[in-house]
């Protein structure tokens, strides 16, 4: 299953494996392996369980009128056919099974699909925000649900698809009844509306608004399905209410003038066009008006806003025509025009329902841009639904490619436009990484996209090295690229796609991608031109970090780290007597930054830089906490006596309101500080002011103050009551910290199971010490020497009080291969003494 790996039930657990198990990548055999270790608990099933709680982000649910929708089910006979909005692979119930959720008329529907046993189906009306799921096995866990209104253009373009689906042949009991409302609305409702809009944009000459555009083209397609569906559904009210959108709509046929002919040619492209409707208007057309007049004509209105339109040609309506040639197929001037770095083609692929092997392509303009504010998705959320993934992994892998293996820009910077933000039912979200992974890098490098390029491709990371996995639909999506980009269009694959088009561009890796595209990241770097942009960026650094909420930097794998080395740098960078209370601000947070990434000599450093000869309170207080922190880790008893001593005398003279978010991190540290002085009782005091202090005012922090006040219970001998506050400890990082930051729940989880296996130790449990520590020591390994040093000493006593004393001396032996700083090497040797016999009282703290 890996190389020179043996995995065992009872054995680390392999995240690598667990992904592959998640992905479905395994053999049959092996991920009966892995479903089997999950359902009997232990470290595998809590493993499983910390990445399915990763896996749960937000779901967007849509309220779209299903008066006019097939994507929102009226009742369970058409959940089946209704839109899915969040799926979530539940190996443990089966090879395929997974939870799925649905839009309903009332709200969404959630059950477990391709289980091995039948699953109750939950039903959450509007207005909740949250999804409660129980699972039989993993216990509860929750889905945030967000509530989105869509546009009316939206909602018009889910219209269009849901009539295409009945077009195309889906059987549904409302088939007639939507078919009805959609006409309606033609006729008189929001499409009529913007096609007015857009036949008043052609004859004022804005030839270029993208929305107007968008109307009619939202607006022909339902037209032409709409006259499928009634060749099919032989209903006379149908054909009656279509006579009356004609009606309606014929003094709008100059709406269809915005349209560049290739994007008409293909969109009435195999339909038969009634010359006498509305939407004939074009073809009409044809006949009467010279190609070569009507090109000149708007060539001129497009370039020369101000020329009138009827000085160009003496006619009330025209339109263009492009010269067709056999051998080239048409155009889409709207997609394929010469684009902005950030700017790529992605391949979408939709469903023929029932009918898979026909399903169709689609080629779409994306672009990513810097300057955006909170949610990159805030544009298209329905499609952000679908892609975040997909985005987040290309920003990732683009990334690590970079200079020092750092992205130049936080996600949260970007935004994601789509050239037709409307909802796109695509098959494999997945499938848009490595498109988005050439448009990160087009954006970073200023760099466009040739033309003729497209992707598609899932990316997959492992040990590091971000590799591109095969997707379905490939055929369709070419083809699709082919009429839209052109004959000579290249669509980069993953070399494992079972391929034999020419067309068809191979590679394994995101690097080797970029490489075929033309752009080099290795040498972009984060740049702050001058010190205004320099000082914006460290404000919004110093906020990310006084509110412990740097989740966004994630994707660059230790976010703190980042943070820090960001902080640093444009410290260092800052001119002028204007900035002095800002670098003044941020140094401790440097120094506290470093502390949470466990780059301790990182800390220890930055420390110097920190004159607190007269400095505010508020001030003082930050840095000699940090100052602190740094003094535990480094066992500088001297240093702690001394700053705990001025902290004490701080938070003496200061009401504890006055500096809300530094009162409780310093009561915090004073008390760790206590507990390595062994005056357990002070220590106890002070944690417990601090978690009532986190409590009032930060509640992400309350789960890892409730860890160390554990810690001060369990060295007086309160075990039981240790164990309270550990329980305590988890709901509060499950509720609080994880929806705070994920990256920092998963550094405070990693402490909270490290303490629940130094406490089971203490109760003689071997077993269940042995199953918290293997998951901390899993989730430290990135972390350095400390603290797998303390894990592994915990992990060897575990297996001492079972009687395995060869994997406790195993535990030494990694102990002993771990690279320890000098100044650290007394803590190892003390740590492995320990580690070497049973437990006792009196050893290390940690």
């Amino acid at each position: 299953m890996t190389d020179n790996m043996e995995l065992r039930r009872d054995g680390p657990v392999v995240l690598a494996v667990l992904e592959s198990w998640l992905d479905g990548e395994l053999s049959a055999a092996d991920a009966a392996m892995i479903r089997e270790w999950v359902l009997d608990g232990g470290p595998w099933r809590d493993a499983y369980r910390r990445r399915l709680l990763d896996l749960v982000d937000e779901a967007v649910v849509l309220r779209l009128d299903p008066r006019f929708t097939l994507s929102v089910a009226v009742d369970p006979s058409e959940l089946e056919h209704a839109r899915v909005i969040d799926l979530l692979p539940l190996p443990h119930l089966g090879p395929d099974a997974h939870r799925e959720g649905r839009l309903t008329a009332h709200g969404t529907s959630w059950t477990i699909v391709d289980s091995d046993e039948a699953h109750p189906t939950l039903d959450v009306p509007y207005g909740t925000n949250r999804l409660l799921w129980n699972d039989p096995v993993l216990g509860a866990f929750e889905t945030p649900l967000r509530e989105y209104i869509p546009e009316p253009l939206r909602a018009a373009h889910d219209a269009f698809v849901s009539v295409s689906r009945l077009a195309d042949g889906l059987a549904h009991p409302r088939a007639r009844a939507v078919a009805l409302s959609v006409a309606r609305e033609l006729e008189s409702g929001s499409f009529h509306e913007g096609l007015v809009a857009a036949r008043d944009a052609f004859v004022n000459a804005k030839l270029d608004d993208d929305d107007e555009q968008a109307w009619v083209v939202t607006a022909l397609e339902t037209q032409l399905a709409l006259d499928r569906l009634a060749h099919r559904l032989c209903d006379e009210e149908l054909d009656a209410q279509l006579v009356a959108v004609d009606r309606a709509l014929a003094p709008l046929g100059q709406a269809l003038m915005l349209l560049d002919s290739g994007h008409y040619a293909m969109l009435v492209d195999g339909q038969a066009v009634d010359e006498t409707a509305w939407w004939g208007f074009r073809a009409r057309l044809d006949a009467r008006v010279p190609n070569a007049v009507l090109e000149s004509g708007l060539d001129d209105v497009r370039e020369e806003k101000q020329v009138e339109y009827a000085d160009v040609v003496q006619l009330s309506d025209h339109r263009t025509t492009a010269e067709e040639d056999a051998a080239q197929p048409p155009r889409l001037r709207a997609v394929a025009a010469a684009s902005e770095p950030g700017t790529v083609s992605i391949l979408v692929a939709i469903d023929a329902p029932g009918r898979p092997e026909h399903g169709r392509g689609r080629v779409l303009r994306a672009t990513i841009k810097r300057g955006g504010t909170g949610d990159p998705f805030a544009q298209c959320p329905e499609f952000g639904a679908l892609a975040k993934k997909a985005i987040r992994d290309a920003f990732q892998a683009t990334g690590s490619l970079c200079r020092d293996g750092m992205a130049p820009y936080p996600l949260e910077e970007h935004i994601v436009l789509l050239d037709e933000p409307g909802p796109i039912d695509t098959v494999d979200g997945s499938s848009l990484g490595l498109a988005f992974a050439l448009a990160f890098a087009s954006l970073w490098t200023d760099t466009v996209i040739r033309e003729s390029l497209c992707a598609t491709g899932r990316l997959h990371s492992r040990g590091g090295a971000w590799t591109v996995k095969p997707v379905d639909h490939v055929p369709a999506k070419v083809a699709a690229a082919r009429v839209v980009l052109g004959a000579d269009a290249t669509v980069l694959v993953s070399a494992d796609q079972a391929v034999g088009e020419p067309s068809l561009e191979t590679v394994s890796s995101v690097s080797g991608a970029l490489n075929a595209a033309g752009l080099d990241v290795s040498k972009v770097e984060g740049a702050w031109p001058d010190n205004a942009s320099r000082a914006e960026a460290l404000e919004t650094l110093v906020a990310a970090t006084q509110s412990q909420n740097v989740a966004c930097y994630g994707a660059f794998g230790n976010p703190w780290v980042v943070v820090a080395r960001r902080m640093q740098s444009l410290v260092e960078a800052l001119e002028g007597k204007k900035y002095e209370g800002l670098v003044r601000d941020a140094q401790p947070l440097i120094v506290l930054a470093y502390v949470h990434a466990g780059e301790l000599y990182a800390a220890k450093a930055a420390l110097v830089a920190i004159d607190l000869d007269g400095k505010p309170d508020e001030v003082q207080l930050a840095a000699r906490t940090a100052k602190l922190g740094v003094a535990i880790d480094h066992e500088d008893r001297k240093t702690c006596t001394s700053e705990t001593r001025a902290i004490e005398e701080l938070l003496a003279s200061a009401p504890e309101d006055a500096h809300a978010e530094l009162i409780g991190q310093a009561l915090g540290t004073v008390g760790r500080a206590r507990l390595h002085a062994r005056e357990f009782e002070t220590a106890e005091a002070l944690l417990t002011r601090a978690v009532a202090h986190h409590d009032q005012h930060h509640r992400e922090e309350s789960g890892r103050s409730r860890v160390y006040l554990s810690q001060a219970q369990r060295n007086l001998g309160r075990t039981d009551d240790a164990l309270v506050t550990l329980e305590h400890a988890q709901r509060d990082l499950e509720s609080h910290t994880r929806p705070d930051s994920r990256p920092y729940y998963r550094s405070c989880w990693m402490y909270l199971q490290y303490e629940r296996a130094r406490v089971f130790v203490a109760q003689g449990d071997g077993d269940a010490a042995l199953s918290c520590a293997r998951e901390a020591l899993g989730l430290s390994r990135h972390l350095g020497f400390w603290p797998q040093l303390g894990i592994l000493r915990t992990t060897a006593w575990a297996y001492r009080l079972l009687g395995e004393h060869d994997r406790a001396d195993a535990c030494v032996g990694q102990m002993l291969a771990l690279e320890v700083p000098p100044a650290q090497q007394g803590l190892r040797d003390r740590l492995i003494e320990e580690a070497e016999g049973f437990p006792y009282a009196g050893g290390e703290v940690y």
